[in-house]
C-alpha cells in the first residue's frame, strides 16, 4: 500500500463520519455579496470579486473571489468555485457537533453532487477533531471525506475521543454512627 493511500486510510479510520449537512440548506435563498460583481444573465455564470461571502442557509463560504453558475431559469445553484488566502467554508450538520469548517486555497463545491473539494493547504474541522492534507474532498450530504496528501507533506489527523462517563460511581457516604 503507498503511502497517499495509507494516510487517507488512516485518517478515515481515525475521524469518525461527518454527518449530513442540513437538507434545508439547499432550498434556501442563496446570497452573495462582494466589492465587485460580474454576471452574464444569459449563461447564469458570474464572477464576484473582493472579500466574496457566499451564504446559502447555513451553508457559508468567504473567499477573494468566487465564480457561480446557477440554473437557467430556476436561479438553482449548479457550481461554486472560489479562491483566497485562504477560502473558508461552514456548515451545520443534522448531529452533534453540529458544525463543519474548512479551509483551503481553492474550493470547489458541486451542488449536484454535494461535493466540496478543498485543494491546496487544506483544513476540515468538525469539533475537536482536525485534518489537515494537500487535497480534501468531503460530501455534505453523506458521512464521507477522503484526504490526499499534496508532494511531501503528510495528512495530518487529531481525534479527541469523546470524555467517557462511565467512571465508577463514588462510594455512599457513611451516615451517622447508631448507638447501641
Amino acid at each position: 500500500m503507498s503511502w497517499n493511500r495509507f494516510g487517507a486510510a488512516l485518517v478515515l479510520a481515525l475521524c469518525p463520519a461527518i454527518a449530513a449537512a442540513l437538507d434545508s440548506d439547499r432550498l434556501a435563498p442563496v446570497q452573495i455579496r462582494a466589492e465587485r460583481i460580474d454576471v452574464d444573465q444569459k449563461t447564469g455564470i458570474s464572477h464576484y470579486q473582493g472579500q466574496v461571502r457566499y451564504q446559502q442557509g447555513s451553508m457559508r463560504m468567504d473567499a477573494s473571489s468566487a465564480d457561480v453558475t446557477m440554473a437557467r431559469p430556476s436561479h438553482a445553484l449548479v457550481s461554486l468555485k472560489a479562491e483566497g488566502r485562504p477560502a473558508r467554508f461552514r456548515t451545520e450538520l443534522e448531529q452533534e457537533p453540529r458544525e463543519v469548517r474548512g479551509e483551503a486555497r481553492r474550493l470547489a463545491y458541486d451542488a449536484a453532487s454535494g461535493e466540496l473539494q478543498l485543494q491546496g493547504a487544506a483544513r476540515l474541522e468538525r469539533g475537536t477533531d482536525v485534518v489537515t492534507a494537500g487535497h480534501l474532498r468531503y460530501d455534505t450530504r453523506t458521512d464521507h471525506f477522503t484526504a490526499v496528501r499534496d508532494g511531501t507533506e503528510r495528512i495530518h489527523a487529531h481525534y479527541q475521543p469523546p470524555a467517557r462517563n462511565d467512571a465508577a460511581p463514588a462510594a455512599p457516604k457513611p451516615g451517622p454512627k447508631r448507638q447501641r
